[in-house]
């Protein structure tokens, strides 16, 4: 098992500031992806990158933002996340060993959204249980 390189229960309960990304190209059904997304913390950052090479979502904890890869836009149809505490995180990897997907929940347990690597992009996309009539995010 590979760890993220953070203890990410010093984090846990964090409010988020404000989620910025790096926008890629938009797929070709329209949805839209990112090079790299940043949830703002008082102190930190914790940014999603996708290395390009192997398309595998890197997690690391920063203090100020890389701004050699170009401006970091509001991330609009993650705002409802402003505001809400960081919950628990998971990793994915595939069947071919890559970690490229990373899923993250607020305000607790339950798994809100998570993102996926796929040509060296990443998407997002909301997390629900089955069943559920309403979801709470």
């Amino acid at each position: 098992m590979i760890p993220l390189e953070f203890d990410w229960e010093t984090l846990e309960g964090e409010a988020v500031l404000s989620v910025v990304g790096q926008p890629g190209v938009p797929r070709s059904d329209g949805s839209l992806c990112w090079w790299s997304v940043a949830f703002v913390l008082q102190r930190t950052s914790v940014v999603l990158t996708v290395n390009n090479d192997t398309d595998e979502i890197v997690v690391t904890l920063r203090e100020n933002l890389p701004q050699d890869d170009g401006p970091w836009l509001d991330v609009e149809p993650l705002s409802s996340v402003v505001g809400r505490k960081l919950g628990w995180c998971w990793l994915g990897w595939n069947y071919r060993g890559y970690r490229d997907t990373f899923t993250v929940g607020f305000d607790g347990i339950d798994p809100a959204y998570m993102f996926v690597a796929m040509a060296s992009a990443m998407g997002c996309m909301e997390t629900a249980f089955l069943g559920a009539e309403e979801r709470v995010s």
